[in-house]
């Protein structure tokens, strides 16, 4: 299902989320590499850092220069919006501006490059939140033994788009 911007910009639509920002995943270390207590340039986000809307910033762990060298592409910045995949499914939040470039676990999704002329940041993290977001994300996880929800899956969750006036007051 795909609106014109016309229809998005003029009354409310339903969309992917696809249709309105880009979605990618986090990245694991390499066998053998861990994170660490020790504060180093390079935050590492894990689920367990996770909370709904924000993170627990207490348990923050950390990794090299090295091993960030290896995965630097899969960072995750307060632009974007975090969704835990595996494990604990359908945690959403935002990365705090001291966090923004963070590395983002393979855990996790991010929403990202998210389309301003068609929604704004915080109007989809409340829906991602919302009991209809959450119930498309429960509605969409499979595996047995390791629950995971697939980035194919976010990106075909269909979002209920108003229009921007609206979103921000939301």
């Amino acid at each position: 299902m795909n609106l014109s911007d016309t229809q998005i910009k003029n009354g409310w639509g339903i969309v992917r989320l696809g249709d309105v920002a880009l979605i990618k995943g986090g990245k694991r270390l390499s066998k053998g590499e861990f994170v660490t207590d020790i504060k180093t340039s390079h935050p590492y986000i894990r689920v367990t850092d996770m909370a709904d809307g924000s993170l627990n910033v207490s348990g923050v762990k950390y990794i090299t220069d090295e091993q960030h060298e290896k995965i630097k592409k899969y960072i995750i910045t307060d632009k974007d919006i975090y969704v835990s995949n595996a494990g604990t499914i359908g945690m959403v939040g935002k990365i705090p501006n001291f966090l923004s470039g963070a590395n983002l676990t393979e855990n996790a999704l991010k929403v990202t490059e998210i389309d301003n002329s068609k929604t704004i940041q915080d109007y989809l993290l409340y829906f991602l939140m919302s009991r209809y977001g959450q119930e498309q994300i429960k509605a969409s996880t499979g595996g047995s033994s390791q629950p995971k929800f697939a980035l194919n899956k976010l990106q075909n969750l269909l979002i209920s788009l108003p229009p921007l006036l609206i979103q921000e007051k939301v």
